[in-house]
């Protein structure tokens, strides 16, 4: 797929925080390293607490938005302007983001002693409820 738009961001004029991303944020642009690193350093540039207006992006595909959602520290910035389609693309982002801590068992080795006990009890006869 040929590029004609590549994705940019440009500072919004008369302001020193705010920002405008514009063209294809689509996965066929980011594979070329030109592009990218250009795309990079506007990133850098921009910074995380900066406004966004997302509304002259031309094409946004998940390729695109994880790209500024990870920059955005998985978040979406306090000022954001989008088109409802942009929504529910990073609406469905942030949903598929959170990720559950698994919950913290006693370690592995605490665990095998522990069993390992409660076996060594049943089988003296003090109690037969313990070894499972």
């Amino acid at each position: 797929m040929q590029i004609t738009n590549p994705p940019s961001i440009q500072p919004v004029a008369g302001s020193t925080s705010s920002v405008k991303a514009q063209g294809d944020w689509v996965s066929a642009a980011f594979a070329d390293r030109q592009v990218f690193r250009r795309l990079d350093a506007e990133l850098d540039r921009a910074g995380v607490e900066a406004a966004w207006d997302l509304q002259g992006v031309e094409h946004l595909d998940h390729v695109g938005a994880q790209i500024l959602w990870t920059h955005w520290g998985k978040r979406a910035p306090a000022q954001l302007q989008l088109t409802p389609a942009q929504q529910e693309v990073f609406d469905q982002l942030a949903r598929f983001s959170k990720v559950e801590e698994p919950k913290q068992g006693p370690p592995w080795l605490y665990a095998q002693l522990d069993s390992l006990g409660r076996c060594s009890l049943a089988h003296s006869g003090i109690s037969s409820i313990w070894c499972r």
